[in-house]
């Protein structure tokens, strides 16, 4: 999901998605609202060429805020496996272990603001909160009967906490899903004044709430703590992707 305010770090989301991933070649789909301009369009093709554009056309979509925009996801119904990711994510090694992952119809990350970044998986019912930066979302959850009751959920109640994701961690509480390695989505604040380079070779990482580098300057990304090897990694991928869109 994205829009003209988000599109830079949907650009650096590709970008570095090809930088470690040399066989990324899927279909990737972009939703909006409206709200991306046909100029920053044919700058995200600069950066990868196989995109869909999908304008949201479900009102009742329309009339919730714009965090229940990643619900749409659900309604691919013809595809054999989709990965939804956020687009305030950089990526920063191979994911084809999660592309290829065998799971349980869903599989998503905890969503934890601690250094949980081993590789395990789990199958049992829910016991914690997921995070929806990320998901592979199999046929199970991907059919009209799921999509509308999402959809009818969230319209009798707009107010449900962050949104898209607070109405899937009701639906998805007590369902057998599969919890992927937090190395998958692995949020920013992990790495306040740490080094993430010692750590578990974090692949998807996000950056979730406010300070976005796509939209802040460095320096005062800098002074949010976030630890400067990822800060100087991300704006290395912002400063390619400048150069390629200004080609």
């Amino acid at each position: 999901v994205c829009n003209d305010k988000y599109y830079l770090g949907l650009a650096v989301l590709l970008y570095s998605l090809q930088k470690y991933n040399n066989n990324f070649t899927y279909k990737f789909k972009i939703y909006y609202q409206d709200d991306l301009s046909d100029k920053n369009k044919l700058n995200l093709q600069k950066i990868y060429k196989n995109l869909i554009f999908e304008n949201i056309t479900d009102i009742r979509l329309k009339k919730l805020e714009k965090w229940f925009s990643c619900l749409t996801v659900f309604s691919e119904y013809k595809y054999k496996r989709v990965i939804f990711i956020d687009s305030d994510i950089i990526c920063l090694g191979d994911i084809n272990n999660m592309i290829y992952s065998k799971v349980n119809n869903l599989g998503i990350c905890i969503d934890t603001n601690s250094t949980l970044l081993n590789n395990f998986k789990l199958n049992f019912p829910m016991i914690c909160e997921v995070n929806t930066g990320v998901m592979i979302i199999d046929k199970k959850y991907r059919n009209k009967i799921f999509y509308e009751k999402l959809i009818n959920y969230s319209i009798k109640n707009p107010n449900t906490p962050m949104g898209d994701q607070g109405v899937l961690n009701i639906f998805l509480k007590y369902d057998n899903i599969t919890y992927l390695p937090s190395k998958y989505n692995c949020k920013k604040r992990v790495f306040h004044t740490i080094n993430y380079l010692k750590y578990k070779n974090p692949k998807l990482i996000h950056f979730a709430g406010s300070n976005k580098p796509f939209i802040e300057t460095k320096e005062k990304m800098v002074q949010s703590k976030i630890c400067n090897n990822l800060i100087n990694e991300y704006f290395y991928h912002l400063d390619k992707v400048k150069e390629i869109i200004d080609s």
